[in-house]
C-alpha cells in the first residue's frame, strides 16, 4: 500500500504545471479579446464623434466653418482629426465645438496607445510562445534500420 505523502507529492506538482500553462492560455485569450474590442470600438468611437459634430452643425450652423454639414462631412471631420491630416476645408469655430474637437484629439491620443499596447503585447506574447515550444528534430535512423 503507498504512502499517503507519496500520494499527495504525486496528485499536487501536476496541477501546478497545469495551472501555469492556464495562466498562459488565460493571457493569450485576454490578448486576442482585448484586440477583438479595439477593433469594434474605434469604429464605435468615431461613429459617435460624427454623429455629435452632425448634430452640433444641425443645430447651429456656425459651430463648424461650413455651413451645412453632412453625415459624410462629419464623418470625414471626425476620421481627419485623428489621423492629422487636417486639410483646413471643416474647422470648428465656436467654442463649444473646438472643446469638443480637443476632447476628440486627447482620447484619439489614448485610443492609440491603448492600440500600441495591444500589439505590443501580442508580439511579446507570440514570441514568448515561440521560445516555449520546443522544437522537434528530425528522426535520426540508425544504421541497421531501414528508412520509414
Amino acid at each position: 500500500m503507498a504512502k499517503p505523502d507519496a500520494i499527495f507529492i504525486c496528485i499536487g506538482t501536476y496541477p501546478s504545471e497545469a495551472a501555469a500553462r492556464d495562466d498562459y492560455d488565460v493571457v493569450k485569450d485576454a490578448a486576442v479579446r482585448a484586440g477583438e474590442a479595439l477593433a469594434t470600438t474605434v469604429p464605435l468611437f468615431l461613429l459617435l464623434f460624427a454623429s455629435v459634430y452632425f448634430a452640433m452643425a444641425r443645430a447651429s450652423p456656425a459651430n463648424f466653418s461650413t455651413h451645412s454639414l453632412t453625415r459624410t462631412d462629419s464623418l470625414y471631420f471626425t476620421v481627419t482629426t485623428p489621423s492629422t491630416v487636417g486639410f483646413g476645408d471643416i474647422t470648428a469655430t465656436s467654442q463649444a465645438a473646438r472643446l469638443l474637437v480637443t476632447a476628440q484629439m486627447i482620447l484619439d491620443l489614448l485610443v492609440l496607445g491603448l492600440g500600441i499596447r495591444v500589439f505590443i503585447g501580442a508580439v511579446q506574447l507570440a514570441r514568448q510562445e515561440h521560445r516555449t515550444t520546443p522544437t522537434r528534430l528530425p528522426r535520426q535512423s540508425s544504421p541497421g534500420s531501414s528508412p520509414e
